[in-house]
This record gives structure tokens, sequence and C-alpha cells, in this order.
């Protein structure tokens, strides 16, 4: 009997899955969005006002788009949008349902846009955003539009990570929602062909989606609508974040960035000298085995007459480090010179040399805004000057007129060393910063610089184009965002699905 009454409960549990409306006619949410080329923060402080640095977009469920494309049913909703871009415009259309269990066979959210076609409109193949049936364990992914759409039968899976835990919680509205926080690890591909694929991941709440996402769409921006439906590509550089959503005339979600330093974005500086950091190093030189090095503060250190915070590697090798402002300066163990290690508020266009020689010159050629964790990172990519084109004009090079030599983080440092940037172009082989770890925990991985310290092509740091070398096209990912200026080759990018010279790339 109580086997019976289990399973009729199950049953009903599925059913009302099935038939719950997650977006019915009426639903409203809105985002905004930041310009992260021009800002860094929701808010900047005008004297005694908080003045808002982004643009706010509103969307709403309104009428079904029923033309028929395909074999299987398609009834869609249809979501408007208003905003800066848009009046009244018709975005994105919606499957849920009975209706997505017809098209994927399981209770979950589809997402698409419209196409124009030579003979008119028509509805791209929906690709799934959201499955909202939660249990301990259970994997949630989505798929990008425009992959849904390609005649190859390998279809990746971008994955937001894999249930641990379900929380309940208060987002500002009438009741309380269940929610999910998600590291973007993507499980292990069984079939070999590398189909899942990690992200960032984030916050989703049950029934209403993810509340922040890197592109100028959040709720549905994992699916990437924009781009599936105007294939434009390199010109967006977004965040953008949930910030109200009202179903059946209820607000469920009302949450607004904080006017203070410390909110998602606007946050104190993240010093690169502080004592509770470490970072963990790999160095692989040619025929020896690679080796691990840990950097880790020590005590104070006073050196010709101002106070050093003494970095250690592997227990000695000291290096002498103070910190003003954005610059950081050092003495390392073989001088007892003090030299500027790096400056984290470079701009595009300004110079930099370790050694003080104009000769070796790097010029920063990109600096950008990613966000790991809860935090966003200033990043800069840097070229040498001496390889740049003669009288040079850094803003209007494109990505054929350079090839990277470094990268570095806001807080974290080089991808190679956080004492010895530039270190493997000069003795070869494959040195790079693992991790960094503050109080013994992991804030910033080798993967997130988004960038590779090892070229397979010479066995050593990023090359050094010649007249020879072929000319590397712009690569970008699957919101359209331009990689770093694409100077990093496609094997020394993540593996996963890119965009170059207009044809899809699969980096396995």
């Amino acid at each position: 009997m109580k086997r019976f009454v289990s399973f009729l409960f199950f049953l009903a549990v599925q059913t009302f899955l099935f038939a719950q409306e997650y977006y019915p006619e009426g639903t409203k949410w809105t985002e905004i969005r930041l310009d992260t080329l021009k800002y860094d923060s929701w808010y900047s402080k005008v004297g005694d006002e908080w003045v808002p640095n982004f643009e706010t977009v509103e969307y709403y469920v309104q009428g079904e788009y029923v033309k028929k494309e395909w074999d299987d049913s398609n009834i869609f909703k249809r979501v408007y949008t208003n905003g800066p871009e848009w009046t009244d415009s018709l975005t994105l259309l919606i499957i849920e349902g009975e209706q997505a269990r017809d098209v994927y066979g399981q209770n979950c959210v589809l997402v698409s846009v419209l196409n124009n076609a030579t003979d008119g409109l028509y509805a791209l193949w929906p690709g799934e955003a959201y499955q909202f049936d939660w249990s301990v364990g259970k994997e949630l992914y989505y798929q990008d539009i425009t992959m849904s759409n390609t005649t190859s039968m390998w279809k990746p899976y971008f994955y937001y990570g894999i249930i641990d835990e379900i929380k309940e919680g208060y987002f500002g509205g009438v009741k309380p929602l269940k929610y999910v926080d998600l590291d973007g690890k993507a499980p292990e591909d069984e079939t070999g062909l590398n189909r899942n694929i990690s992200t960032n991941g984030g916050r989703i709440i049950q029934g209403i989606g993810i509340t922040e996402w890197n592109d100028g769409e959040c709720l549905f921006g994992p699916p990437n609508p924009y781009f599936a439906s105007t294939w434009e590509m390199g010109k967006r550089h977004y965040r953008s974040m949930l910030v109200h959503f009202e179903r059946n005339g209820e607000v469920l979600y009302d949450v607004w960035p904080e006017k203070k330093s410390d909110d998602a974005v606007a946050q104190e500086a993240d010093m690169f000298v502080d004592k509770r950091k470490s970072w963990r190093c790999l160095n692989e030189m040619p025929g020896w085995e690679p080796e691990v090095h840990m950097y880790e503060f020590s005590g104070d250190v006073t050196a010709n007459g101002k106070t050093y915070s003494e970095l250690l590697m592997d227990g000695s090798h000291p290096y002498l480090l103070r910190q003003e402002g954005n610059k950081v300066f050092m003495i390392d163990n073989n001088s007892p010179e003090e030299v500027l290690l790096y400056d984290f508020g470079l701009e595009v266009g300004d110079k930099f040399s370790f050694t003080g020689k104009e000769s070796e010159n790097l010029v920063v050629m990109d600096v950008d805004f990613i966000t790991v964790g809860d935090r966003v990172r200033r990043r800069m990519i840097f070229a040498w000057e001496r390889y740049l084109p003669k009288d040079y004009d850094v803003q209007s090079l494109s990505s054929q007129d350079y090839s990277a030599i470094d990268c570095w983080v806001e807080g974290i440092g080089s991808v190679y060393s956080p004492v010895s940037p530039m270190t493997p172009f000069m003795i070869g082989g494959r040195y790079r910063t693992q991790s960094c770890l503050l109080d013994g925990s992991v804030i910033f991985s080798y993967s997130d610089f988004g960038v590779d310290s090892y070229n397979p092509q010479n066995g050593s740091s990023v090359a050094i184009p010649t007249q020879t070398e072929n000319v590397r096209q712009p690569v970008f990912d699957l919101q359209g965002r331009k990689l770093l200026n694409s100077q990093w080759s496609n094997s020394q990018i993540r593996r996963g699905l890119y965009i170059q010279n207009g044809r899809k790339v699969v980096v396995k």
C-alpha cells in the first residue's frame, strides 16, 4: 500500500511539473546591463548622488507564435523587449510544459529566436535553457541556439553545474523561492566526444532562471539568442543582472545592486600584496619532471628604509614585495635594487618595462573585465613593442598586427607566475600560475585567465610573430565576445566551440 501511495505521489509531482507554466501570459521581468568597456561598477558616486552606469531592459510575455516550420509541435510564447535598442520588439520565443516535452522529451524550458530568411521570418530550432525538476545530483545545462541549428551530430551541452544542495530563501518577493548555487563544472563525457562544456555557473532560481550572466541578456542569455538572431560577433561587452520578476501579478524577485563600494561589481580593491594570499605554480621544463612550487607570505622585512612583505617560494628564495595603490614593487633574491613588478592601473597603449630599458617595452593592447566567483577583476593583455609595426597606433591595430606575450589579472598577477612575469619566454618550457588562494581556499584558477601560457608549436611561451607566420584571425566565443584580441592560437584556448573567420571551430 505504501509503495502504491508513493507511486501516486511521484506521479502527481511529475504531472504538476509538466503542467507548470513558468512564463505564462503577462509574465514580466527587468534586467540591467553594464558596458564593461566603459564601467566597472553598477553605480558611480557623483558628489552626494549615486548615478547608475547601467542600462535597463524590460521583458514581457504576450501572445503566441504558431507558424509551423517542423513536424513537431512548436507553439511558442512571444517575449517582447523594451530597452535602449528596442521598443516593444519581439526578441525571444519560449516553449515549455507539454510542448517542450514533445520536442525534447523532458520537462524543460526551450528558447529560440526569429531568423530573417529569403522567404521571410522563421523560428530557429530551440535550445534548452533550463530544467526545473530538481534533485540533488541532477546535472543542469543549456544549449546554444546556433549550435542547435547545425547539421552536425556533435552538439555540445554547456553546464551550469551539478546540484549538491537545494536551498530556499526570499528575494524581495511575496514568497520563498528554491534556488541552487552552481560552479559551472561539467561532468565527463562518456561518449568521448568532449560534448560537455564547463561554464562560470551561477545562481539559478527555480521557475525563473539565472540571476547574473556575462552578456547583454541575463535570464535567457546562456543560449545566446542575440548572436543566433544577428550573427554579430565581438561588438558587445556586457554583464547583466536580473533585478525584478513578476508572474501572475505576484512579485517573486526584486533584488538590485547595492549603492556602495562592496556590491557585486563596485568592490573594494583586491590587493596583490595580501598576507592571506598564496600561489601554486607549475613548471614543466623540457626533459624534466613537472614541478609544483608554492609561493607564501612570511613576515615583514625592512630594506632601504621601506617595509616589505616577504614572499617565499617553497619556504626559501625570498622575494620582498610592497604595494602602493595599483603598483607593486619587488626586490628579488638576486639583486638589492627595487623594480616595478606590476602596475595594475595601466590603460590601453601604455608602456611597461621590468628593466627600465626602452628596448624591452611591453605595450598594453587590451583591457577588459572578467567575473570569477563574486568578484570582477581587471585583465590586461601585453605585446612586445619592438615587434609592433613602425609608428603604430594601438587603437587602430587589428588582431593581425601583433601577438600577445603576457596576461595580467588585477590582484592575481601574471599567467606565468606571481613574481616572474615573462619568465617562460626567457627560459623556455611551460611555467604557469595554477591557482591563487586566499586563506587556503582557491579564489582564482589557471583557466580563469582565459588564455594559455604555452605555445605547443615551439615548446616555449607565447609565439613571437615573424614575417612568415600565418595571420591569426580573430576568435569569438558563442556569446559573440572576441577572445582577448584573439592573440592565442586555437590550441591554446580551453576546449569548447568558437567562431573564427565566420566558421565554427571545435577545440577538443
